[in-house]
């Protein structure tokens, strides 16, 4: 498989002055829905689509769960699940609340068999857009 990249110009936001470099960014693939890959699956797997997408559609209502309470969900080789909280800098402990939250995010970090199956990445450059 070849993963298609395309050429986009940019400046840089904080000097905006700077003259604009070229870079080549991941071109948008195609949105994968949990139907798809439950097909995907059970061409690999004795269950039925039905099962398929029951045990998928579990896991999104279970991982939020287990992420708001501070969990770390691990899913094997495939990877693992946490979120990260950026907060406002403040001048004395003291005054540190959980007011200064600005945000989450959830962070994904890949597992080894992940890491392994996506090495060798081949890369075609497309025309200007």
């Amino acid at each position: 498989m070849v993963m298609k990249l395309t050429k986009i110009e940019r400046g840089n936001p904080s000097n905006p002055g700077q003259k604009k470099k070229w870079y080549l960014t991941k071109s948008a693939g195609r949105p994968i829905e949990l139907d798809e890959i439950a097909e995907d699956i059970q061409g690999r797997s004795a269950m039925t689509k039905g099962d398929i997408l029951s045990v998928l559609s579990n896991l999104v209502q279970v991982l939020p769960a287990h992420l708001k309470k501070g969990d770390s969900v691990r899913l094997g080789s495939f990877g693992s699940f946490r979120l990260s909280v950026a907060s406002n800098g403040v001048e004395d402990a003291a005054d540190l609340t959980a007011k200064q939250v600005k945000g989450t995010r959830v962070v994904f970090v890949a597992g080894t068999e992940l890491k392994r199956e996506l090495n060798g990445i081949t890369y075609s450059v497309g025309q200007d857009a």
